[in-house]
């Protein structure tokens, strides 16, 4: 069912009437569809390490319950901390078709990280040996650092992948002289020849803390889903002081890593593919498993981000639900469901900006740009008209006045 509020919302400050047509588009299908195969047709279950249930938390991960739930799927948890076996409505589940497990990845900075990180490689492993389809989000780990395996990327190795968590991606760029390194990743994802890829291309996609998969041997098919295409990424191997600095204060600390480390490494020229997804035999049963690099894309607080760009107020990456979405449809083997729905249609073409970042702009357009002009009109003065230089100087300086008034209030308000 479909209430009236869902269907016709009421106006909300920033929101375009185009957007909600396209709300309305999508529920509507959803709807069709549900009608067409009545139930859940597909029962995704939820594996993950941490001491509550996130099904239940509110702002974790409603709104990609919300919005795959139209679509017809059935969510259920298996935390292993509250339960090491496996439930007894998962493991009913579990034996029926169009069910798929999400393995959750999880820090191993923090007290007691490994051994929850090993418990759910063990429980990762069960998965896969099995025949689960299994989508697995990756978290980086300060193992490898050490000369140790990630339990939770090890097993991928037999499906003839490798994911260098020990080494998470980071980029810099320089605005108005300050460094800005960043731990997020804003991907507009370009790759063809696969429907999972296609669906999200040119949707914006924010990855946190991405991890680099690399395809080592053919143990079955395998598509590359997402690349980074940031230029000035690389992969930072002494990476642990600047995730445990808080988000707020990270844009503002002196010591921000610095590629060229001993340790680190390149993203790797025409590859850094950070998504990835596989088919193979398993006995009798066919196995597809999607890989991500990111342990936190799903949630609600990385996936469904809004701003205000352009007078509308809309999600900053629109791709993350996109993909979530057609990821679960692709691993329960309904390949006729993946379709771009109305929703990701409704975003803007400028993308917001850091706060830190926007206010280096602001500060280069009025107070760089006028000073710039004075010193390079005051050169030429000198050189060509000497006679007048005093004359001429106070003119151009009450241009640049002029020029940092007008063009002052503008930048501010739309750089």
């Amino acid at each position: 069912a479909i209430t009236i509020d869902q269907l016709v919302p009421n106006p909300a400050p920033g929101a375009a009437r185009i957007d909600a047509g396209r709300h309305a588009e999508t529920l509507l299908v959803s709807a069709l569809s549900t009608t067409m195969s009545p139930g859940p047709r597909t029962t995704a279950v939820l594996v993950h390490a941490s001491e509550m249930r996130l099904l239940e938390e509110r702002g974790a991960l409603s709104q990609l319950l919300r919005s795959t739930e139209v679509l017809g799927v059935r969510w259920l948890e298996w935390p292993i901390t509250l339960s090491q076996e496996m439930p007894v409505e998962v493991a009913l589940a579990a034996k029926e078709p169009g069910t798929v497990f999400i393995v959750t990845g999880l820090s191993t900075t923090a007290s007691g990280g490994v051994e929850l990180a090993i418990r759910t490689g063990s429980v990762l492993e069960q998965l896969l040996s099995e025949g689960h389809s299994v989508m697995v989000n990756l978290a980086p780990s300060t193992l490898p650092g050490v000369g140790e395996d990630d339990p939770i990327a090890k097993p991928l190795e037999a499906l003839g992948l490798s994911a260098d968590t020990g080494k998470p991606v980071l980029s810099e760029s320089n605005v108005g002289g300050q460094r800005f390194v960043e731990w997020e990743q804003l991907i507009v994802p370009g790759e063809t020849g696969f429907a999972l890829a296609e669906v999200i291309q040119g949707r914006p996609l924010r990855l946190t803390w991405p991890v680099v998969i690399d395809l080592t041997e053919d143990a079955g098919e395998a598509w590359p889903l997402v690349r980074l295409d940031q230029p000035s990424a690389w992969r930072e191997a002494e990476w642990t002081g600047y995730w445990r600095t808080s988000a707020e204060d990270r844009p503002g600390i002196g010591n921000a890593p610095t590629p060229g480390g001993s340790r680190d490494a390149d993203v790797g020229e025409g590859e850094g593919v950070v998504a990835m997804a596989t088919k193979r035999a398993v006995g009798e049963r066919e196995q597809r498993v999607i890989v991500v690099g990111s342990h936190l894309w799903l949630f609600d607080m990385v996936a469904r981000r809004k701003a205000e760009i352009e007078g509308r107020l809309v999600e900053t990456s629109p791709g993350n639900t996109e993909f979530a979405q057609s990821a679960i449809e692709w691993l329960a083997g309904h390949d006729d469901m993946i379709a771009r729905s109305g929703d990701a249609a409704a975003l803007a073409i400028v993308q917001p900006m850091d706060p830190n970042r926007r206010r280096a702009i602001q500060w280069v357009f009025i107070g760089g740009l006028p000073v710039l002009v004075l010193i390079i009109g005051g050169f030429v003065l000198i050189r060509v008209t000497a006679k007048s230089f005093p004359l001429n100087i106070v003119g151009l300086g009450l241009f640049a006045l002029l020029y940092g008034a007008w063009t002052g209030p503008i930048v501010w308000k739309y750089a």
